[in-house]
């Protein structure tokens, strides 16, 4: 079950946790940033028997509601538990006045291969490449960005 929450919470650490055992998805300067961007992003988690099992963050810019941060625990990858908090989020955005929501992700390269089944993800559940951008600011150099948009409408 999802669990809206706002800001810094007790399950502050766990997301880092969960975040640390996926070393081909997160770099320690992307747990920082996401430390630094918590206190203003909006977080919903899923626990199971008080294990975080995933989360997600986001944040509103005006009309837009953007994706920062999703991990699923390795074990509960390909359950439908990401597809699960992607949808709530959408609504929540939504439900907050949003008309589109995006993300950003690795774009397609050959630094990039284990992003594949992100990109896949994102494509899945209706967002569309709208435009790569290298370099991104205050990203790693080498590291293209792929920004996918999606209309809530």
């Amino acid at each position: 079950m999802a669990i809206p929450q706002h800001g810094v919470t007790t399950d502050y650490n766990d997301c880092v946790v969960l975040m640390k055992s996926l070393p081909d998805s997160f770099t320690p300067n992307g747990i920082d940033n996401f430390v630094k961007e918590l206190p203003k992003s909006h977080l919903m988690i899923v626990k199971s028997d008080d294990n975080l099992r995933g989360f997600i963050t986001w944040i509103f810019l005006n009309r837009l509601a953007e994706i920062s941060w999703l991990a699923v625990a390795p074990d509960s990858q390909g359950k439908g538990l990401g597809t699960q908090l992607v949808r709530q989020a959408e609504q929540a955005a939504r439900d907050h006045g949003a008309l589109q929501m995006e993300v950003k992700t690795l774009a397609e390269g050959p630094e990039s291969p284990q992003y594949e089944r992100t990109r896949q993800f994102y494509e899945k559940l209706g967002y569309k490449l709208a435009e790569v951008i290298d370099p991104y600011p205050d990203w790693e150099p080498g590291n293209p960005c792929a920004i996918y948009k999606k209309d809530l409408l």
